[in-house]
Order: structure tokens, then C-alpha cells, then sequence
């Protein structure tokens, strides 16, 4: 007698959705902070500040309360603040959630993957997150 075992693929979870703790209709295609609050669940909200660690991206434009949709593993689309080239780590320039090229001391959110062309410029990224010392 044998016993069959199937292997079954395991799938990683790249996106996910929180609600929006502020408004964050101006932020879609820009990095995110998780926050958390008294009820126990998760929501998103502004970056704190310049190479501060963040989330995700911002897939959607929700208001206060509204569902947002984010990208949190692989490769995404997102917003520049300056130009750089491909290959550059990046953090999160401030509290606008796009990205710049990363400094000693900040936390990388992504890998440039092709040139930005200046500010507002959407560019493909591969999200990492670590700390660069």
C-alpha cells in the first residue's frame, strides 16, 4: 500500500488592503506607513518623514475610512521625487511618499529598475526593505 502525497504551490501574498486612516487620495502610486489603532486592526497612513520605513505602495486614491489598496511585495510602480538612475536604492522622500535615492542611514524601500525622470515621474521598482547603514 502507498500513500500518494501532492505538493501544492505556495502562493506569497503580494498585495493586501487596510482602510486609509487618513485621506490619502493625492498619495496613489506613493509609498505608505502602516499605523496601528485601538480597535486592534491595521490602516495606513502618511510616511513620518524622510528615509523613514514604510509599507507599500498605494494602488488606489481612498478617503478617511476608505479601503486601500497596496502593493507590499515585488514589483511595483511608483512616484519619484528627483532623478535617478536604475539600479539606485531608494527611500521615501518625506511625507509625499515618493522616492529619492537612498543615504547612509535611511531605510531602503525599493530598487530603482529604470531611470526617473524627474519629479512626479512614475518608474518601476522592486520592493525591498532594509535597513542601509
Amino acid at each position: 500500500m502507498s500513500i500518494k502525497v501532492e505538493r501544492t504551490k505556495k502562493d506569497y501574498i503580494m498585495d493586501d488592503s487596510c482602510p486609509a486612516y487618513v485621506d490619502l487620495s493625492a498619495m496613489h502610486l506613493c509609498f505608505v506607513d502602516a499605523t496601528g489603532r485601538a480597535t486592534g486592526s491595521m490602516n495606513v497612513t502618511l510616511p513620518t518623514g524622510q528615509g523613514a520605513k514604510v509599507y507599500g505602495v498605494l494602488l488606489n486614491d481612498p478617503a478617511i475610512t476608505e479601503t486601500a489598496a497596496l502593493k507590499v511585495y515585488g514589483i511595483a510602480e511608483c512616484r519619484a521625487n528627483e532623478t535617478f538612475n536604475a539600479g539606485v536604492e531608494l527611500t521615501v522622500a518625506g511625507t509625499n511618499g515618493r522616492v529619492e535615492a537612498a543615504a547612509q542611514g535611511d531605510y531602503v524601500c525599493a530598487i530603482a529598475r529604470e531611470a526617473s525622470g524627474g519629479s512626479g515621474h512614475c518608474i518601476s521598482v522592486t520592493l525591498v526593505n532594509y535597513y542601509k547603514p
